[in-house]
């Protein structure tokens, strides 16, 4: 099997669909390709509603991230805080512009200090418009979004999720004195139990802190390191590169929508053991390119 498990997106339809298609050329017509996204889709970019359709079209498996989280509330409550997709940190009203809906036109509000017109969506205009817009298979795969997933090529396990495992937060778990009697208990750690207990940070986090994977993230130099054989793969936060190390994380955001480089960056397990780097930049004059994944680029 190959596998490609790409970075943050952010609504560069464009550059996912080159991504997507050079990433077919490289393994072939007819070769069993399985995707994966570790998130953030969607916001600041101008086509989150053809990125979406683009996942779909293509069966990637979507990890939720923090930018999917107000239209993840939406669907499964049909709440909306209108505040956050339209506060400029988040830039979703890209994404809403994606669907046809214009917050633009809902200026309708005086300041009283300065006397300007001031942009005022209520939440409850806003979710008539996304009842009114957003496809019903849009819902369910974001709905279906999920925080963690694994991935086994040869002898390495790698874990993603949106942000990463921090250093912190990992190692404060991994020392609990329930969970270090549980290790402590195996007398010959092996690549299998290893993947346990790698898969039990993930579960215990998802359940108990899913801020710290979605939110706060891994930071350069405090990323939790996993059990021999296992790898974590995350996006979230723009390096300015991406990163490989082998025997402990890949980070995969390259400010594809947001910031330089500007490239959308996938990771591409091959079927015949090679480990390669898929990128293609969203500059206008860019190109798709395939390379070893043994630097940062």
């Amino acid at each position: 099997m190959n596998t490609l498990i790409f970075g943050d997106v952010h609504g560069e339809a464009k550059a996912l669909a080159d991504l997507l298609s050079f990433t077919r050329e490289v393994v072939g017509p007819d070769a069993p390709l399985e995707i994966y996204s570790v998130g953030d889709l969607i916001d600041r970019g101008p086509d989150s509603k053809g990125v979406i359709d683009l996942c779909i079209q293509h069966g990637v498996r979507n990890l939720l991230g923090n930018h999917e989280l107000w239209l993840h509330e939406w669907i499964t409550t049909g709440k909306v805080n209108s505040k956050i997709p339209l506060s400029s940190a988040m830039g979703g009203a890209a994404t809403l512009r994606s669907y046809g809906i214009d917050p633009e036109q809902r200026v309708a509000r005086v300041d009283p200090v300065s006397g300007s017109e001031i942009l005022h969506v209520s939440s409850r205009w806003l979710e008539k418009e996304l009842d009114r817009v957003v496809p019903q298979e849009h819902r369910e795969y974001i709905a279906n979004g999920e925080l963690w997933a694994e991935v086994v090529h040869g002898d390495t396990t790698y874990f993603l999720s949106h942000g990463g495992i921090p250093k912190e937060a990992g190692t404060a778990i991994w020392n609990d004195p329930v969970v270090a009697t549980l290790r402590n208990s195996v007398p010959n750690p092996n690549p299998a139990t290893n993947r346990y207990f790698a898969g039990m940070l993930y579960e215990t986090l998802s359940k108990v802190a899913p801020q710290q994977i979605l939110w706060v993230g891994a930071k350069k130099g405090k990323v939790f390191r996993l059990p021999e054989g296992c790898v974590q793969v995350f996006g979230h936060t723009p390096w300015g590169t991406s990163e490989y190390r082998e025997d402990h994380y890949v980070a995969l955001d390259t400010g594809c929508g947001t910031s330089p480089p500007h490239r959308l960056t996938g990771l591409l397990l091959r079927e015949d053991g090679r480990v390669n780097r898929v990128q293609q930049t969203t500059l206008p004059t860019g190109r798709a390119s395939l390379s070893p994944w043994d630097d940062t680029l």
